[in-house]
């Protein structure tokens, strides 16, 4: 009866033994088979994740190269703007001035345009009158007194350039040549002012096209600023996600691997026990 209750004893913990084992390896299994699962969808999202951070990596670097160009046009284009609104600036300013000058020297040219048909009207005939110089003297005379009583040192200088005319030109038709002289000057004091004014016409159209432009190009490094910094919150986004899922993945593999590692003990344990169990049954029997 001893053995027999020893012997039924021995089997008892074997079966124990074999059950605690049995048990252990299907919750090891199913652990297991979690885990490799578990694992296996988290490295598939860190590698679409990384694919993701790499495209937003490679647009930004996109952006970036776009946002260098921009900035180098715009940096040219505002360089052209100040230029040319340095040269518009300084051609306005001798615009006003040569300006001024031309009213003054348009005014005494008329005046004295006007003093040499009072001369001739008053006279006979206007052959009779230029075979003397006397007529002549009379409208450089008229002229000097006018700029003097009005002090205008532009009519002055036409006086004294119609004097030389006429002490130059004795014996010919003096009048018609300073009247021609006159004309000459007139037409081109106003094919000047013609000129300058197509130049400052040219000078609004070109600053008003460069304005665009420059206004155009910063609105565009704007525009890839914004992209780039959007860019930029994306890549560092993304990035925090990938620390995540590798910080995850490394947890997984540390807890398969002390799994692995309590298993091989909890098999080991079972083999040493169920050695000795059955050690004890074969002595029990003999």
């Amino acid at each position: 009866d001893l053995l027999g209750r020893l012997n039924e004893q021995a089997n008892e913990q074997l079966n124990t033994i074999r059950k605690s084992e049995q048990t252990a390896k299907f919750n090891y299994d199913m652990k297991k088979q979690s885990l490799t699962d578990e694992m296996k969808y988290a490295n598939e999202d860190l590698s679409e994740t990384k694919k993701g951070l790499s495209a937003s990596q490679e647009s930004q670097a996109m952006a970036q190269g776009d946002l260098d160009v921009s900035q180098k046009d715009l940096s040219e284009d505002s360089g052209t703007l100040a230029g040319l609104h340095r040269e518009c600036m300084e051609r306005a300013q001798d615009f006003e001035t040569q300006t001024k000058s031309r009213s003054e020297e348009l005014k005494g040219l008329a005046a004295a345009k006007e003093a040499v048909g009072a001369i001739v009207i008053r006279g006979n005939s206007f052959l009779q009158i230029s075979v003397s110089k006397e007529p002549a003297k009379k409208v450089v005379q008229r002229l000097r007194d006018v700029a003097r009583k009005q002090k205008d040192e532009v009519l002055a200088q036409i006086a004294a350039r119609m004097a030389s005319t006429v002490a130059l030109h004795s014996g010919e038709d003096v009048f018609t040549m300073i009247r021609n002289d006159i004309e000459d000057s007139i037409a081109k004091l106003q094919d000047e002012q013609a000129a300058d004014a197509t130049q400052t016409a040219y000078c609004d159209k070109e600053m008003k096209e460069t304005r665009e432009k420059v206004e155009a190009r910063t609105a565009k490094v704007e525009k890839h600023t914004t992209k780039i910094d959007k860019k930029t919150s994306s890549s560092k986004r993304v990035k925090e996600e990938v620390a995540v899922l590798q910080e995850e993945t490394a947890t997984m593999v540390k807890q398969k691997l002390d799994m692995d590692n309590l298993r091989t003990k909890e098999k080991a344990d079972y083999e040493f026990n169920k050695a000795e169990a059955q050690q004890s049954e074969t002595e029990i029997k003999y």
